[in-house]
């Protein structure tokens, strides 16, 4: 396999395992009980690192 097909091929993986390990944050935000430290322009959750804008 050329260095190109080998890289090719590691993106591809790592772009996998990418949509994999968003897919288990979703979740996790999805389910967690937001404890939100509020700042200026947004609040992140402690527990889940979930943002929510507060400029609306």
């Amino acid at each position: 396999m050329t260095t190109a097909a080998a890289l090719l091929q590691e993106i591809r993986k790592g772009k996998d395992q990418l949509v994999r390990l968003e897919q288990q944050l979703r979740e996790i935000q999805q389910q967690c009980e937001h404890e939100f430290h509020e700042e200026q322009a947004y609040r992140l959750c402690r527990k889940c690192n979930w943002m929510e804008s507060l400029h609306y």
